[in-house]
């Protein structure tokens, strides 16, 4: 072998480990959250995932085949098959927004990996075939059962494997053209805007698709019954539609002798492969424009803000120094913002309960609007009320939530070592920092925005009904806050997440809509809305004075949350 040639295999045999461990790597950081586990091994995080997703799939065939009580006719029809194409493409739009921040190369893949001797096209391939599995291995654990139980009203082996092959196909479709458009959305932004802004954008960009993919999910009795009816009226919207081109696939592929079907397979394979062409395109300038600015960023230093910027920061510190004049509480208040800001995963999780609250909200309004003259008045009149308690409960719970993500971990010894001796001077700063984000904009929005519905009257009753609400709601997330948020270890899993899921329905329900339905009873009476905003007051007031008693002694911070032990003894001893 001649010396050229072997330095080439050399070279190759590089790129291909190379290739491999990148790939590697690049998914396993789909896993690297904080949300999932703190120190978890990979493939019990992975195991884990796949096994929630998994059951979830299975669950879903398994119900709609025993409600139908395996009828192969029902089974069968494409109404039904609508429902598996539709759920899986919203599925993994889910999946693929709660990783948005990790579909791409972020600022610390390029500043480790650029000043390596490792080619930039190992790189880029490397982190798009991690994106091809994790879309094939989810795709498959969320549509295995379907896959599995639908085709069993096959009569035969050939036709169940015939029937199988085209579920996998049109759902594995569906699956990938919501992926790869999210990605494209994503890839195209960056390369416009830049790293800098989109990074600025990309909060909002967040909320809008989960707030999207959730309010499909909410209305998908509705939407499902009109993409029916569009097909079978031959209405040409249909062809705008990505579930029913994939349901033509799934059609076209049993044989169906249906001419709508056909076109609306055509159309579903077209768009897969433009929208593949362009996730490539989009994803590779990204990729380019990533790599010009990662290390022009790294060493840039930070400017100071002139002009109007630096007017406006001027202004925000006066006015924070009027709200809170207490130093120590105007910090903590400064860095529970500005964590809120800077952190993508605490962003990504305030993104997800915002877009959950907004297509609640969205519901709320979509059910008074198109049904005004079935629904019966009253409820019309608590649906729009609770409007701004879906609002806060989200945005307070949310931010409850996120206290507990640390930031940060490896810091916090500077709080450790600068600990006020009064402790509650940290838990009021975080009660201000609630109070002034959430429960007074929300309360000003409602007395602007029902002034129009209600009259200024009612207004300032429903906003005063909201805000004392909101700030109950708030003493009871914080009633035994023992750590500084954003600074103490976090292990998830200990409570278990199905209880806790049911409490966190029940107490929505409560504060939401039975709540509402409160405020409509007692709005009949002036003394007796009167009676109630005084029972609140004091109900909140209540809570206020047993928390200062019971924060009048010692409070000790946690800043490390130590998981469960492995072996548990039973005291004998």
């Amino acid at each position: 072998m001649k010396p050229g040639s072997l330095g080439a295999h050399h070279r190759h045999h590089r790129d291909r480990r190379q290739f491999a461990r990148l790939t590697r790597n690049f998914f396993a950081r789909f896993f690297e959250n904080d949300l999932l586990s703190a120190h978890a091994d990979l493939r019990a995080t992975l195991s884990q995932v796949l096994g929630l997703l998994g059951a979830a799939g299975l669950f879903a065939p398994l119900l709609l085949l025993f409600m139908m009580g395996f009828d192969q006719a029902g089974t069968r029809s494409w109404n039904v098959r609508l429902i598996f194409v539709y759920f899986s493409a919203l599925v993994i739009g889910v999946l693929t927004v709660l990783e948005w921040d990790a579909l791409l190369l972020d600022r610390r893949d390029q500043t480790i990996l650029m000043p390596l001797p490792v080619r930039p096209r190992t790189i880029f391939a490397a982190k798009f075939t991690a994106l091809m599995l994790f879309l094939a291995i989810f795709s498959a654990d969320i549509n295995a059962g379907s896959i599995l139980l639908v085709p069993m009203t096959a009569s035969s082996l050939p036709e169940l494997l015939h029937y199988a092959v085209a579920h996998a196909v049109s759902v594995f479709a569906a699956s990938a053209f919501t992926f790869l458009s999210l990605v494209s959305v994503e890839g195209i932004l960056i390369a416009v805007l830049g790293p800098k802004w989109f990074s600025w954008t990309s909060t909002g960009i967040q909320v809008l698709a989960i707030m999207l993919l959730i309010a499909a999910l909410l209305f998908f009795p509705g939407i499902w019954e009109t993409m029916c009816r569009w097909k079978q009226e031959n209405n040409a919207v249909v062809h705008f539609l990505p579930p029913l081109w994939y349901l033509g696939i799934y059609e076209t592929l049993q044989g169906t002798r249906d001419p709508e079907f056909w076109l609306l397979a055509r159309i579903g394979i077209c768009a897969l492969a433009a929208i593949t062409v362009i996730a490539v395109t989009a994803y590779a300038a990204a990729y380019g424009r990533f790599t010009r600015t990662a290390l022009e960023r790294a060493v840039d230093a930070p400017r100071v803000p002139l002009g109007r910027a630096g007017v406006v920061r001027s202004a925000g510190r006066s006015l924070l120094r009027r709200l809170i004049r207490d130093p120590v509480q105007r910090a903590m208040f400064c860095f529970l913002i500005w964590t809120m800001i800077r952190s993508s995963k605490h962003r990504l999780v305030m993104a997800v309960y915002v877009g959950t609250g907004l297509a609640m909200v969205l519901e709320e309004i979509a059910a008074v609007s198109w049904h005004r003259a079935e629904v019966w008045e009253p409820m019309q009149q608590v649906a729009i009320r609770s409007l701004p308690l879906v609002i806060s409960f989200f945005l307070l719970s949310g931010m409850r939530f996120i206290f507990n993500v640390p930031a940060e971990l490896s810091a916090n010894w500077v709080f450790q070592l600068t600990e006020h001796s009064d402790k509650r001077v940290y838990l009021s700063a975080v009660r201000r920092c609630m109070l002034l984000l959430i429960v007074a904009p929300v309360g000003t929005i409602a007395l602007l925005a029902y002034s129009f519905l209600l009259g200024p009257q009612m207004a300032i009753v429903h906003a005063a009904y909201c805000s004392l609400l909101s700030l109950v709601v708030l003493e009871a997330l914080l009633w035994r806050l023992d750590k500084i948020p954003f600074t103490c270890s976090y292990v998830p899993g200990r409570t278990p997440v199905i209880p806790l899921l049911i409490g966190y329905w029940l107490a929505f329900i409560a504060y939401t809509h039975a709540m509402a339905l409160l405020e409509f009873s007692m709005l009949r009476s002036r003394w007796r809305a009167l009676t109630c905003l005084a029972l609140i007051l004091a109900v909140w007031w209540a809570m206020v004075l047993y928390r200062r008693r019971s924060q009048a002694q010692s409070i000790a911070f946690v800043f490390h949350q130590a998981p469960d032990p492995l072996i548990c003894t039973l005291d004998l001893g």
